[in-house]
């Protein structure tokens, strides 16, 4: 019996390989697309360029014949207009229209953002009925590809599902991210013997281990069309400040540090979403997922897992990894 075959674009980013490794694990077929076709274990690395992408995806499609395609690819962390129109825009457009257009049925994955949604009080979770009005220029970007997925999936010819992720962190976390660039500090100063230098801005967000995310889009292949909702959150469901995060990291790391409140600028996806906790109801319904990694066990991961020198996290469009 040929083993089900799963086409993930943005393969070679962030969220993307331990996607692909999600499904290699439960004895899929992988072909990882990325700009670069860079390698990535187990699995077929393709090439696309960001420009006529539609062209090429439908070729791929057409000749692999994938039970599934995941849209993994996107812009995050401190990308320009044109990133976030290319990747989180243009890209979701090619890649629905592609499989909408496929020779044969394929569910189709999109990976939407948190930041679409609108803030909600503080305390209060946010479910997926909560109003989509971003406030800033990434959750804007992300919103415009998932509502072209959404409208598509509302005509014939395209099983589409949107997962709503909120903050993805793990092993291999991009050093461009706010954890990243603490790890990399306290790799800095664990090398030259001398203490670390953070700085953070204060938020309360939902942090999610990047291997519970895979899952969630594994279980999301396999899920019956009939219970599968056209949205639905990926998160803890817990909120947890970025100080707890960071203190928990230095501590792993047996690095002496001074943190001062202040921070890391985040560019386009601004800083007005101070509070946000996810609503996971609906995705233990739907798929049978709940987040099963505990924080400290994602931070432990993340730190033995980095290198003294930043990671190469580039995406397939020239972007940064994907949330």
């Amino acid at each position: 019996m040929t083993a089900p075959l799963a086409l993930v674009v943005g393969g070679s980013g962030f969220l993307g390989k331990h996607i692909c490794a999600a499904f290699t694990g439960h004895g899929w077929q992988v072909i990882s697309v990325s700009r670069r076709a860079r390698a990535v274990p187990g699995c077929t690395s393709v090439g696309v360029r960001p420009h006529g992408a539609y062209a090429q995806f439908q070729e791929l499609i057409d000749e692999t014949s994938p039970q599934v395609v995941v849209n993994a690819a996107g812009a995050v962390w401190q990308p320009t207009e044109n990133d976030l129109q290319l990747a989180n825009v243009e890209c979701a457009d090619a890649v629905t229209r592609a499989v909408a257009g496929g020779r044969k049925p394929t569910r189709l994955i999109h990976l939407g953002s948190s930041l679409e949604y609108a803030p909600r009080p503080r305390g209060q979770p946010t479910p997926e009925s909560t109003p989509t009005t971003p406030t800033s220029a990434y959750g804007r970007s992300k919103l415009a590809g998932s509502r072209l997925v959404l409208a598509a999936a509302r005509g014939p010819g395209i099983d589409a599902v949107v997962l709503r992720v909120f903050n993805a962190i793990g092993p291999g976390q991009p050093a461009s991210s706010m954890l990243g660039r603490a790890v990399a500090e306290l790799k800095r100063a664990q090398a030259h013997g001398v203490r670390a230098r953070l700085e953070l801005t204060h938020q309360e967000r939902d942090f999610v281990d990047v291997r519970d995310v895979a899952e969630a889009v594994r279980l999301s292949a396999v899920a019956r069309a009939p219970v599968l909702p056209p949205v639905v959150n990926i998160g803890r469901g817990e909120a947890a400040t970025t100080a707890t995060l960071l203190g928990a990291l230095v501590k792993i790391s047996g690095v002496p540090a001074d943190v001062r409140m202040g921070g890391y600028p985040d560019g386009p996806r601004g800083n007005a979403l101070s509070w946000q906790r996810a609503d996971i109801n609906l995705a233990g319904r739907a798929l049978g997922w709940r987040p099963r990694t505990a924080l400290p066990t994602t931070l432990h991961d993340l730190w033995c897992s980095a290198p003294g020198h930043p990671h190469d996290d580039s995406e397939p469009t020239g972007e940064r990894a994907s949330q």
